[in-house]
């Protein structure tokens, strides 16, 4: 029956993923063609009126170019900001999947014993570990200059041997 309840609930947290998703990538849709769509026809516009200038004879060819690259200029950064809103929308989905990852409870808990006995992560209990391993409390390794047997000592300047 765990099993269902764990179905029910993937399928309703990933139902509303999909809901997210489908949202943001709409209005990305939406806003990224439109700014597109207004930098053509402004392009246009100065194509249409700097082509007939140019054809009468009033305006240069290099000054249309300019224009042209002008026109390119202004709205690169919309375009730039219509990228970096639909990479925003990303971010703060999956910001909120790990928060919903973060919020959840555990179901599994330790008990008060095994808790008094082992410590937490954060406060382990000392007789359970030791700084560098079990070798550090049963003399494995050299308590005087805290290195492995087998490994160069630079203090010394020679190689660790194992204790007899």
């Amino acid at each position: 029956m765990r099993e269902k309840a764990n179905l029910d609930e993937f399928s309703a947290i990933t139902g509303q993923m999909r809901a997210a998703s489908i949202k943001a990538a709409t209005l990305n849709g939406i806003y990224m063609p439109c700014i597109l769509m207004l930098s053509a026809v402004g392009l246009g516009l100065v194509l249409w009126q700097g082509g007939y200038l140019v054809t009468s004879g009033v305006m240069w060819f290099g000054t249309l170019s300019a224009f042209i690259s002008f026109t390119n200029q202004f709205f690169q950064p919309l375009q730039q900001l219509a990228r970096i809103f639909a990479e925003m929308q990303s971010a703060q989905a999956a910001a909120e999947r790990v928060l919903d990852l973060v919020d959840t409870e555990p179901e599994i808990k330790d008990n008060a014993a095994a808790r008094e006995r082992e410590g937490t992560f954060f406060a382990p209990s000392k007789e359970n570990w030791a700084p560098f391993g079990a070798g550090w409390s049963s003399g494995m390794w050299d308590s005087n200059t805290a290195t492995a047997p087998g490994c160069w000592n630079t203090s010394t300047s020679r190689w660790n041997q194992a204790k007899p």
